[in-house]
């Protein structure tokens, strides 16, 4: 069956989406079984740090449209504010609070979020405390006094809570405080296991219901690269959610991106997992998404590839060299006859080398398969540069596009220097070896994620298997 909520939350750190990327956002997902949007974005100043202080009219009129959106495709608009160092025992803060609702209760905002995560777990008054015998029991207070006062204005339809312990084991005195205190309408946001889960299970997801005593409301901080993960698009599948998880939770809310064209391919096939669990097969709703955002054939082919080369996430921990290239950089040292030693181990998270059955055996011929590997990925870095339909999307990719090309120069100085060394011997190698240098460290100095440390790995062997070959020969 399908998740009752289907949402995506803005609610990220960093760059907030423009209007406009909001708008474009509501009417892909609302064209592909979504039914939630949570505006949330952590650095807009005035939802979160001046929480206190009226959005303009302008802006209002901005949300206004936003909701209309949403109403066009059925899609429940949410308006979340994080309001912090909340003074819970001054009427003052409750009725700023509350004014700030007004505006959007009056345009027909009818959900509302209360987002209290990653904030202190202690008052920030003193007199907090001796109201209130813990922070658990002063949310749970305000949480009920706001869903009281939206009832007195004329109705709600929901009323979401981000509680400041929103991931774990799901059993703590904090969240039992909240089990017991809140009013069993308010709907909970938990994360999972951890802030960013590899897996949500069914069977940990009744661990917390039972505390909350409530079904959770899943807040997935997948495809968000916020953070220390901004060197990474998080462009691939969603993975790792238990099928029939949708019969313990409330739903699911998926966390954004930086990059809101990119987070479309992920989204893309988040929304048919939610809709029909059951039949969803990761890979296969990939290129669905690949294809339907990129525009063509074509681009999806070569997004594909830049996908493929910066998988690094929550879904997908311990694949991140799970790569096309990987299998041909490890058949090339086995038709080398192995990595120089002196270059030290393998890299941790390689898949398992692939077997050598009529792989070359001759170096040369090695060198030769890997400059055909090479260049095409130069094609695909020349695609994703130069022709494609989406030029949102050829923004957005154009940091791990530039990577991958430099990456790329210094892959074909490297091998150079290799047969150099093997077909001219008596040349000087010095010239080759300080172009690969250079280049790999250009290489170095883009700090976006494409395959990690693998490619500086191969080059550094290369060069070593160039310098042994040197000595060899005197």
């Amino acid at each position: 069956m399908a998740f009752a909520v289907r949402g995506v939350i803005e609610g990220f750190y960093g760059r907030p989406w423009s209007w406009a990327e909001r708008y474009s956002m509501v009417d892909f997902l609302g064209t592909h079984g979504y039914n939630m949007f949570v505006y949330a974005p952590k650095n807009d100043p005035i939802h979160r740090k001046r929480w206190h202080e009226p959005y303009l009219p302008v802006e209002l009129r901005r949300f206004s449209e936003l909701m209309g959106r949403c109403l066009q495709h059925d899609m429940e608009f949410v308006f979340a504010i994080s309001p912090m160092k909340f003074h819970y025992t001054d009427p003052a803060h409750f009725e700023q609070l509350w004014q700030k609702l007004t505006p959007m209760y009056e345009m027909g905002v009818r959900s509302f979020a209360l987002l209290l995560d990653d904030m202190p777990d202690k008052f920030h008054y003193p007199d907090d405390g001796e109201r209130f015998a813990t922070i658990a029991h002063a949310q749970a207070w305000l949480n009920n006094a706001l869903l009281a006062r939206l009832e007195e204005a004329g109705g709600v339809r929901r009323l979401i809570f981000c509680p400041t312990e929103y991931c774990g084991e799901g059993v703590s005195p904090y969240l039992s405080t909240l089990g017991e205190e809140l009013r069993p309408e308010i709907d909970v946001f938990w994360t999972g296991t951890e802030v960013c889960a590899q897996f949500l299970k069914t069977a940990d997801a009744a661990v917390v219901n039972a505390t909350l005593k409530r079904r959770v409301l899943y807040w997935d901080n997948y495809p968000v690269n916020d953070g220390p993960m901004q060197d990474r698009p998080h462009m691939r599948p969603i993975r790792g959610r238990d099928v029939d998880l949708e019969t313990v939770c409330r739903g699911i809310v998926a966390n954004g991106s930086l990059q809101p064209e990119v987070a479309k391919i992920p989204l893309y096939t988040y929304g048919q997992f939610m809709c029909n669990p059951a039949e969803y097969e990761p890979e296969a709703s990939w290129q669905e998404a690949l294809l339907e955002v990129a525009g063509n054939a074509a681009d999806a082919a070569a997004v594909a590839v830049i996908g493929d080369m910066t998988r690094w996430s929550a879904p997908e921990r311990g694949k991140n060299l799970h790569n096309r290239v990987t299998p041909e950089l490890q058949r090339f040292w086995q038709a080398w006859g192995g990595a120089p030693a002196v270059a030290g181990p393998d890299l941790p998270e390689l898949p398992a080398p692939p077997s050598v059955d009529g792989q070359p055996s001759d170096r040369l011929e090695a060198i030769a398969r890997l400059e055909a590997v090479f260049a095409e990925l130069a094609r695909v870095v020349a695609q994703l540069r130069d022709s494609m339909a989406n030029p949102l999307l050829q923004a957005e990719l154009a940091p791990w596009t530039e990577k991958l090309d430099l990456w790329l120069k210094a892959l074909r100085a490297a091998l150079t220097t290799l047969r150099v060394s093997l077909t001219a011997p008596e040349t000087d190698l010095r010239p080759y070896e300080d172009e690969t240098l250079d280049a790999f460290m250009a290489a170095r100095e883009s700090m976006y994620w494409v395959a990690g440390d693998l490619f500086d790995h191969f080059i550094r062997r290369c060069l070593w298997a160039a310098a042994q070959g040197r000595d060899s020969r005197g």
